[in-house]
């Protein structure tokens, strides 16, 4: 089933590439890039459900230190969390867990070019291991995972033998794996020679992809050292890889990664996972401060004999221009009438003014 879902298509669309660029190498480049732009919507995918867990993870981490020990309720509140905010942890492995499949038929088309690529039945392959006397073929069957790559190989230097005894048709594809000097039949070897760029460069992009990644992406502290153990085993599983396969697959591999990292870089330049962190760890600490103030402020109120949730009552509000100047009116005719009553020459204060001073007042003047 998975042959003619995704290994036979995908076999034509890179035959399609090499045609066009008249080369296997130049032809895997194109094929990795229009496969980066047909997953380009699950990058977009991964990069919103990354942004969205970057903005719920201060409280994440706020749940996970109030909880200590007691796991089963700090899960259980991370995920009424991530239920109130739209978060779907799983929805940043979708995209992963897509490519997985495509990424196998991807290793079977290089590993098998006649088989998807140029089309040829198994009978034919026989036929042209037989003729050539290359070996790959034993007891009826491939020796290994790379026999049809050495066995295209042939084919494409042994073309015209083929055809005059019958085995292809004229005007079949077929195409050099020569690439700037390389051989991406061969297998590499950790002998000195430029194949060993290959792998060298496998590892290299992959580590960098990963250093990029945890810059970028700050891991929260349950994936820190995974993080870490990350960084070294995937440029090393990386390096086994290309040893163990066609140099083919170690320049996909590169290419691939590659293409990941501007992606990666291109989708960070306008949804910035770490950015997004920052501003939720600011917005955080903010909403503490005011909760803070609103506890400070009600401990206040309550000391000033109010009962718990009790409002204090209202300020009273200062009066207008108008009525103070009527005040003032009113209180300096009721001293001048209060010194008139008493028969003083001399003005005193009314003593019921809230403004009396407050040192004693000598007598006033000899009455009339």
């Amino acid at each position: 089933m998975w042959d003619w879902l995704l290994n036979y298509p995908l076999g034509a669309m890179l035959g399609w590439f090499v045609d066009k660029f008249n080369s296997y190498g130049w032809g895997l480049l194109g094929f990795t890039v229009a496969i980066k732009l047909i997953l380009l919507p699950l990058g977009f995918l991964q990069q919103r459900s990354t942004i969205n867990q970057m903005k719920v993870r201060p409280k994440e981490e706020a749940i996970r230190k109030r909880c200590g020990n007691d796991k089963m309720r700090a899960n259980l509140e991370v995920s009424e969390l991530y239920k109130e905010n739209g978060v779907s942890a799983a929805s940043g492995c979708l995209p992963m867990l897509i490519q997985l499949p495509l990424l196998f038929a991807l290793y079977k088309i290089i590993r098998k070019p006649l088989t998807y690529i140029v089309g040829l039945t198994e009978k034919q392959i026989f036929r042209i291991d037989e003729l050539l006397g290359l070996g790959e073929v034993v007891d009826g069957v491939l020796a290994n995972h790379t026999s049809e790559v050495v066995i295209a190989e042939g084919l494409f230097k042994n073309l015209p033998a083929m055809v005059e005894q019958g085995v292809v048709e004229p005007g079949i594809r077929t195409f050099s794996y020569e690439f700037l000097g390389l051989n991406l039949a061969e297998t590499p070897t950790l002998a000195f020679n430029l194949l060993l760029i290959v792998p060298l460069l496998a590892g290299f992009t992959s580590w960098l992809q990963s250093w990029y990644q945890s810059k970028t992406v700050p891991p929260n502290a349950q994936a820190e050292s995974m993080q870490r153990s990350m960084n070294i085993t995937m440029p090393l599983l990386s390096c086994y890889i290309a040893f163990s396969m066609p140099a083919g697959i170690g320049i996909y591999w590169t290419f691939s990664t590659v293409f990941s990292l501007l992606q990666s870089m291109l989708l960070n330049a306008f949804w910035n996972p770490r950015k997004t962190l920052e501003h939720a760890y600011a917005a955080l600490e903010e909403e503490e401060r005011r909760e803070k103030e609103e506890r400070k402020a009600r401990r206040k109120v309550n000391l000033g004999g109010l009962k718990p949730g009790q409002e204090p009552p209202p300020e009273p509000e200062a009066p207008s221009p108008e009525i103070q100047a009527q005040l003032e009116a009113v209180k300096a005719a009721r001293q001048r009438n209060y010194a008139k009553v008493l028969k003083f020459r001399d003005h005193i204060p009314d003593p019921l003014d809230e403004e009396l001073p407050q040192e004693k007042h000598g007598k006033g003047g000899k009455g009339e």
